[in-house]
């Protein structure tokens, strides 16, 4: 079955490589991409993998970063002139499909084979969602713009939850269904256009005619959807746990989709380090294209015996969430590149708006650990209670011997806490 992905952002016209796609910067936004794709492409290696975008696009990622795209598919631009909904780019790929397919977003790495059975699927998705809170809101929002669903997308809504499937994958043998569906997208926003067009926040239509579209038409048509995950995802809780905490807690990773994580640190920093522990030419290449076009590339200006060092402790940190009882027999410290610092009165302005309590605000201290993968240094709030933790270690400690003096019903909670601390490089194994 063809792989297939899709990138497009208009931005790339006047801004050139300087797109950061929602992530922190411009640089990981590229690297996340080559590493969706090299991912697809070494786990996957039966399955043809196409890349459709415009010619712009194209050239980054074929004659600048090289990437092994069996095959490069140019639409042209001027369809998604003046576009405001971040899924028309995805949608125009389906739309040119005359095989099976399975299409990926560029937010997700994928590190073993599909199963095998998705070939012999007529329709596939990420998970199908039951949503009482943010489809709500859209759904509300419709109301109050005046756009109305198409009749088979009533299906969707329930009294108190919003039926959808999210289609950071998606794919299958039935082309028929997908001719169907993108007549289906045209006629809603065709009868809709005009108060879509009105809308202040039109980001929001994009899971009604993508998502909700996609799962009314499969229950009209009555076709079984096979999932990534069997699961239904109730309020958006995925079934292995939170994005940011996964990467901490997990490894080997053998999905994960970054979705609305893009600004968070260590999802930036997980897209950099396993770019560099695993593909370290592309990377290279990467960093060295942004440099010469004249984007900030600050990992460039990093010692290489800092970067080593870093890595070094990544590695560790894989073989714990491997082996739980490798970290028994490790020795850890502080960081020598940390700095405790009391917060600023933006952050304290963040808790406040996080509904956190005033009185307990002073309790969070600020830690600046510098990531060589990022190549700055990065603002962690940690409680005071788990920063005097971390004073444990101004000189070398064996984890065993704290372990003996926490409660049984604590222990969890705490080696969490010293993996997210090597993590952010704020312990480092010695």
């Amino acid at each position: 079955m063809n792989i297939l992905q899709t990138y497009y952002d208009d931005c790339i016209h006047e801004h050139g490589l300087d797109v950061s796609g929602r992530y922190l910067n411009s640089v990981t936004n590229w690297l996340s991409i080559a590493y969706s794709c090299l991912t697809l492409k070494k786990n996957n290696q039966k399955s043809p993998l196409f890349f459709y975008g415009d010619s712009d696009i194209v050239h980054i990622l074929r004659d600048l970063f090289k990437l092994p795209y069996d095959e490069y598919k140019i639409f042209d631009r001027h369809i998604l002139e003046g576009n405001k909904y971040y899924c028309l780019p995805k949608i125009i790929t389906y739309s040119l499909q005359n095989a099976p397919f399975i299409h990926i977003d560029t937010d997700i790495f994928v590190s073993k084979p599909f199963p095998q059975y998705w070939d012999r699927s007529d329709l596939i998705a990420q998970h199908q969602e039951h949503d009482s809170t943010f489809y709500k809101l859209v759904y509300d929002y419709l109301k109050e713009s005046k756009v109305k669903l198409l009749y088979i997308q009533k299906v969707c809504v329930e009294e108190t939850y919003i039926n959808s499937y999210n289609l950071g994958i998606i794919g299958g043998r039935d082309i028929n269904f997908f001719k169907e569906y993108i007549q289906c997208i045209k006629k809603f926003m065709t009868i809709n256009h005009k108060n879509m067009y009105s809308a202040e926040q039109k980001c929001l239509f994009n899971v009604v005619f993508e998502q909700w579209m996609f799962y009314a038409l499969a229950k009209k048509r009555n076709e079984p959807v096979s999932t990534f995950y069997h699961e239904v995802v109730k309020d958006f809780v995925m079934p292995n746990g939170f994005v940011p905490e996964r990467i901490v807690n997990q490894y080997p990773i053998d999905f994960i989709h970054i979705m609305e994580h893009k600004k968070h640190v260590r999802c930036n920093s997980y897209v950099a380090r396993n770019m560099l522990l695993e593909f370290p030419d592309t990377y290279e290449r990467i960093l060295k294209e942004c440099y010469k076009k004249g984007i900030d590339v600050p990992q460039l200006s990093v010692p290489k015996k800092v970067i080593q060092n870093q890595l070094k402790q990544q590695i560790f940190l894989n073989q714990i969430n491997q082996d739980p009882s490798f970290l028994l027999n490790l020795k850890l410290q502080l960081s020598p590149y940390i700095q405790f610092l009391e917060l600023s009165n933006k952050q304290k302005e963040v808790l406040k708006k996080k509904n956190a309590d005033g009185s307990k605000i002073g309790q969070y201290l600020n830690i600046k650990a510098f990531d060589a993968y990022m190549g700055i240094y990065h603002n962690y709030l940690y409680s005071k209670n788990l920063s005097s933790i971390l004073w444990n270690f101004k000189s070398p400690r064996n984890i065993d011997d704290i372990l003996r003096s926490i409660p049984e019903n604590s222990k969890k909670a705490f080696i969490f806490f010293i993996k997210q601390a090597i993590f952010d490089n704020i312990l480092i194994c010695i």
